[in-house]
């Protein structure tokens, strides 16, 4: 959800120039609405994902280890 939002607050700001402290708070609201709707959408996807990244990594101690400590 945040870089959805900072991708569209980059590209707002590039093309206008600047941003007002009220349009900031409703498009945060307002992507941040989207990004639940998002998720909850791929919820069964992540979830599948997430599973087969786990079973995967149950064979690999090391690598599971480097990214459970350094990422």
């Amino acid at each position: 959800m945040s870089i959805l939002a900072v991708v569209v607050t980059f590209f707002y700001v590039s093309f206008f120039g600047e941003i007002g402290v009220i349009l900031a708070v409703f498009m945060g609201v307002l992507i941040f609405i989207i990004g639940l709707i998002v998720t909850r959408l791929f919820d069964t996807q992540t979830v599948q994902i997430t599973n087969y990244i786990v079973r995967r990594l149950a064979s690999h101690k090391v690598l599971r280890d480097f990214i459970m400590h350094h990422l």
